[in-house]
């Protein structure tokens, strides 16, 4: 799979803009500007706010989707699934991404920023709230599990637009409810989730700009 030259300005339109929005909240958290605490406002209202046991409960299951040691593991049996059927190098990429993007670009902004979680939380969460770590492992877990897909699926000449747009569909869906159960529970703002669903998205598309040229080369 290798995409074209105009593939890949979309791809990297698409990133500046999420960086822009990235950015955009970024300096709204760092100055506590007052378009933060109303976007803050809007998550509480909608999300958090009329929470049930029984909707904790879903909350807490669907964030295991974003949870970095659940998603470490997954993600490193794919790479040794591949590895072994020799594709090294997009084995490399899919591992290198995930963790390098959804680990360390995590860590790196979250202590860098050190927000302080909401204080009206369900569960208990250690560590700062921005951006939101599930939702950037979500999102680069799901966007990297959604290129994957599309990679086979043209390698067996099965990859169809209607396909393409499923397997888009179904990453986003995925990492939507990651998102929302971040909020639901109280454990992030909406700005973080955002952030996160931004930031994690955007590594990806560079990733995956410039990726193919490597995950294309099979064996060593």
């Amino acid at each position: 799979m290798e995409f074209s030259k105009t593939t890949r300005r979309w791809f990297m339109a698409l990133a500046g803009l999420l960086t822009v929005g990235f950015l955009t909240l970024f300096w709204g958290v760092w100055n506590n500007a007052p378009f933060i605490k109303s976007i803050d406002a809007v998550g509480y209202d909608t999300v958090f706010v009329g929470s049930s046991a029984a909707r904790t409960h879903l909350a807490e299951f669907i964030s295991l989707f974003g949870n970095f040691i659940v998603l470490a593991i997954v993600v490193l049996g794919i790479a040794a699934w591949l590895w072994r059927h020799n594709d090294h190098h997009l084995a490399q990429w899919f591992a290198g991404t995930f963790f390098l993007v959804g680990g360390v670009g995590t860590l790196s902004v979250k202590y860098l920023v050190q927000r302080p979680r909401p204080a009206y939380h369900l569960v208990n969460e250690i560590g700062f709230s921005f951006p939101s770590g599930h939702a950037m492992l979500s999102s680069t877990f799901f966007w990297l599990l959604a290129g994957l897909m599309m990679v086979y699926m043209m390698r067996s000449g099965h990859l169809t637009g209607l396909k393409t747009s499923l397997v888009l569909l179904i990453s986003f869906a995925l990492i939507v409810a990651v998102c929302w159960s971040r909020v639901a529970l109280g454990v992030h703002y909406l700005s973080d989730v955002t952030a996160g669903f931004c930031l994690g998205t955007t590594g990806i598309l560079v990733s995956a700009s410039f990726g193919h040229l490597w995950w294309n080369r099979r064996g060593n």
